[in-house]
């Protein structure tokens, strides 16, 4: 009994760190997503607003395409997406911001 309860408290500790670390990964990405497009204005403040229209708008184009019933193009539109991050990560990366960020 007392051993099922240890190993209980264990594993919620261990998924709790596990989330925290999800969870920075995610914002660091962001971060660097952020820095990609943070080149024309005074810190990340811009980058952030538009990586949130781009997401939004995303957001939207994707709802939209399943309430008319057009699901056959979602894939293209998931693979566009991928791409963009990927290219926007990489520019993050390579951006004086993201090189700060990152300690290079």
């Amino acid at each position: 009994m007392v051993e099922d309860a240890i190993g209980l408290v264990i594993l919620i500790i261990v998924a709790i760190i596990l989330l925290m670390i999800a969870g920075f990964c995610a914002l660091f990405s962001f971060d660097l997503l952020s820095a990609a497009v943070s080149w024309f204005g005074q810190g990340p403040a811009i980058g952030w607003t538009l990586l949130g229209v781009i997401g939004g708008s995303l957001f939207a184009l994707v709802q939209g395409m399943k309430a008319r019933g057009k699901s056959d193009d979602l894939r293209k539109v998931y693979i566009g997406t991928a791409i963009s991050a990927v290219i926007l990560l990489a520019a993050g990366i390579a951006s004086p911001a993201g090189r700060s960020l990152i300690g290079w």
